[in-house]
């Protein structure tokens, strides 16, 4: 089984020594770095030596097969017209599949069949991991006509579709289609058990059945938690939602074991096993546990200390506030930490991280208003854009610099401005995304506050479990 991926690689020709100096380095933006990846020793080694091992140029042939000489001399004669100065892929194969010159020959057959009529292409094998790979470094500029190699969706399932060909015509297995499938990111966080949508789904069919004796207990159970439940009474399939959502979601997509009769079978031994409805007990214990509710002091507090800060900070040191993060509206107040009841709240907990640091930026900068936050990304960019007129300066002296202690200065000073670099770079995309999602994150609030509302009203105020005629003839019509 083969896995590919193919990326753009950027700037121009630079930082080969100091990459050469740092292996571990990982971030890498020119043909000579690529080419120093591709080949790097300690990738290749085989058998306990460090060497090189399997490595072929295509359409190198007329400069001496040096692939790095054959693209430039490409890209310059042809002028490289845009930003990508190179593509860098790789082919992998499970463990054991393949041996080293059965996994170069199918890379070389790969480079041939996508690009080995108009591109210059380098592959290289891999033998550090468990899993041998090849890697591939494409020019952009075909050495026929000077055409740049499409970037596109294009690119990748173009390569993706002839490894697979390739994998099947050397009796190897490939990697089934995932459409329909979980999406990786979420995949992962279910599999790290995080309140994702549909986790949580999963979590609020499973607390409204153990709290339920009837389907009205469990329906409304599944509204107390924010959802609503459609069971599809002579259709085929039943299905959830969140209230504020219009998309259903049909429960057999949230695994195996939900279906309806296995929600059924939990109600019915609820009824029998219990003289109340346990949702029933569940309010009476709810209200004999907690009383009258009044607004406490730190509470009241909070409220009066969030009506005098500016608008955008209100909002977001507020949202973090109902995520369960800490109190930053008023700090110096013993206040218990909040525990959010919407599903779009509880399941926006995962990038408590995000919102908190919007919230720490927005506090070291002062930003009030989307206004300052558009003024603060400008600046931002300003000085993003001054480190790179500054760094390519850097890169011009290394190249000339003979001096030992001079290319130490130079390389420090390089790793000062990527740090400054990444940082920034995230501050950015931190605080596009509160103006993104500001709109997002008011109605969330107003539906946490309504939500909060109407559970106080539930557990203090009115009667949750009104006295109900259930009979059971009725009750077996309504299944």
């Amino acid at each position: 089984m083969a896995v590919t991926s193919i990326w753009p690689v950027y700037d121009s020709i630079k930082r080969v020594i100091h990459y050469a100096c740092n292996p571990d380095k990982t971030e890498y933006s020119d043909l000579a770095q690529v080419f120093h990846y591709a080949e790097n020793n300690e990738k290749t080694a085989y058998n306990g030596e460090e060497k090189v091992y399997l490595t072929t140029s295509i359409n190198c042939e007329n400069w001496d097969c040096d692939p790095l000489k054959a693209m430039l001399t490409v890209q310059n004669h042809f002028g490289n017209r845009g930003k990508i100065t190179a593509f860098h892929g790789y082919q992998s194969f499970r463990p054991g599949e393949v041996t080293p010159e059965e996994c170069h020959k199918i890379g070389v057959e790969l480079a041939n069949a996508q690009w080995g009529n108009a591109y210059q292409v380098l592959i290289a094998t891999h033998l550090n991991c468990d899993h041998l790979h090849n890697h591939f470094v494409i020019n952009p500029i075909s050495f026929r006509n000077g055409k740049r190699l499409d970037s596109g969706y294009s690119l990748y399932y173009g390569m993706r579709t002839a490894s697979d060909r390739i994998c099947k015509q050397h009796s190897l297995s490939v990697l089934e289609s995932t459409k329909g499938s979980t999406p990786r990111n979420l995949y992962f966080a279910e599999k790290q058990n995080e309140p994702t949508k549909y986790q949580l789904m999963k979590y609020a069919i499973v607390n409204a059945a153990k709290l339920s004796s009837y389907w009205q207990d469990f329906e409304r159970h599944l509204r107390d938690q924010g959802y609503e439940f459609d069971r599809a009474v002579g259709r085929k399939y039943p299905k959830i939602k969140r209230i504020r959502d219009t998309k259903w979601t049909r429960i057999y997509q949230l695994g195996t074991g939900f279906t309806l009769e296995n929600i059924e079978n939990v109600i019915e031994k609820n009824r029998a096993s219990y003289t109340i409805s346990p949702y029933d007990f569940y309010y009476r214990r709810q209200r004999s546990q907690n009383g009258t509710y009044q607004e406490s002091r730190s509470e009241r507090i909070h409220r009066e200390n969030l009506l005098e800060l500016s608008p955008m900070m209100a909002l977001v040191l507020e949202f973090v506030y109902l995520l369960g993060g800490p109190d930053l509206i008023s700090p110096q107040l013993p206040c218990p930490k909040y525990e959010p009841i919407t599903p779009e709240m509880r399941e926006a907990t995962r990038k408590l991280e995000l919102y908190s640091r919007q919230a720490v930026i927005m506090g070291r900068e002062k930003l009030g208003t989307a206004k300052d936050v558009t003024a603060y990304l400008d600046r931002t960019e300003r000085h993003i854009q001054e480190i790179y007129e500054t760094r390519k300066t850097i890169y011009n002296k290394v190249r000339r610099c003979k001096d030992p202690e001079m290319l130490k200065q130079y390389h420090s000073q390089l790793n000062e401005m990527r740090i400054d670099l990444k940082q920034l770079r995230r501050d950015r995309t931190d605080m596009e995304s509160l103006l993104e999602q500001s709109g997002m994150m008011k109605e969330w609030i107003k539906a946490e506050h309504t939500a909060r509302q109407e559970k106080i009203r539930r557990e203090f105020l009115s009667n949750p479990y009104p006295e109900r005629e259930r009979s059971q003839s009725n009750e077996i019509g309504e299944r």
